[in-house]
C-alpha cells in the first residue's frame, strides 16, 4: 500500500470514528425503564437455535463456539442445560483478530464506548427426544459518572470512583446514584446468529 492510501485510509477511519463520536448510541425512549436489566433482554424469544440428537456433542459444541469466539467459560451446569461466559468488553476497530462482536456497526459502537457482552446457551430436550441450544448475547454498557475539574492540581481526581456530591442527577431524583454501573441495551442477534451456524459447524 502507497504512502498516499495509507493516509487517505487513516482520514477516512477517523472520519468515521469522530462521525460515531458526535452521535452517540442512545436508548429508544418507548423502551420501559425494566428495559436496562438483563433478564428483560434474555427473556425475549430466540432468533437462533440448533438441533442435534446427542447431548453431549451438543453441549460440547456449544462450549467450544463460546472459546472460539472469544469468550471464557463461567458456568457449565449440565443438570439445568445452561451454559455462561464472563462479561467481557468487546472488541475496537483495531482488534482484528477477535470475533465477539456480530456486525461492523457494533464493532465501531464498542470503539467509542465502553461495552461488554456475555454469552448464555440454553440446552433443553425437546418433546421428540432431540436437543436444542439456544444462544442469546446479551449487550451492556458502561456508564460512568462525569467529575466537575475545576483545578488543574485535581485533574487526576476524573479516574477516581467516589461519591458526587450535588450532581444534577441526584438532584433530580433525590437519591443517591451509583458512580459507576453497568446497564443492559439489547442483544446482538447477528452474533447469536452466527454462533447458531459455528455449533452447526462444528457438528458436521
Amino acid at each position: 500500500m502507497t504512502r498516499g492510501a495509507t493516509a487517505a485510509l487513516a482520514a477516512l477511519s477517523t472520519l468515521l470514528l469522530t462521525g460515531c463520536a458526535a452521535r452517540p448510541a442512545r436508548r429508544p425512549a418507548d423502551l420501559p425503564p425494566e428495559s436496562a436489566e438483563p433478564r428483560y433482554w434474555l427473556n425475549q424469544p430466540p432468533v437462533a437455535l440448533v438441533v442435534h440428537d446427542d447431548f453431549d456433542e451438543l453441549w460440547n459444541a456449544c462450549r467450544w463456539v463460546t472459546r472460539a469466539r472469544s469468550f471464557t467459560v463461567d458456568r457449565s451446569d449440565f443438570r439445568s442445560g445452561l451454559l455462561t461466559s464472563f462479561p467481557q468488553v468487546s472488541k475496537q476497530f483495531f482488534e482484528f483478530w477477535r470475533n465477539d462482536a456480530g456486525t461492523l456497526p457494533a464493532v465501531m459502537e464498542s470503539s467509542i464506548a465502553t461495552v461488554r457482552r456475555t454469552v448464555r446457551f440454553e440446552v433443553r430436550r425437546r418433546e421428540d427426544g432431540e436437543y436444542e441450544a439456544v444462544p442469546r448475547v446479551l449487550v451492556e454498557r458502561y456508564s460512568l459518572a462525569e467529575r466537575r475539574v475545576t483545578s488543574v492540581a485535581r485533574y487526576a481526581e476524573i479516574f477516581t470512583i467516589e461519591n458526587v456530591e450535588g450532581s444534577r442527577a441526584r438532584d433530580k431524583l433525590g437519591g443517591d446514584l451509583p458512580d459507576a454501573y453497568w446497564y443492559a441495551v439489547g442483544r446482538d442477534t447477528p452474533l447469536e446468529l452466527q454462533m447458531a451456524a459455528d455449533v452447526r459447524g462444528h457438528l458436521r
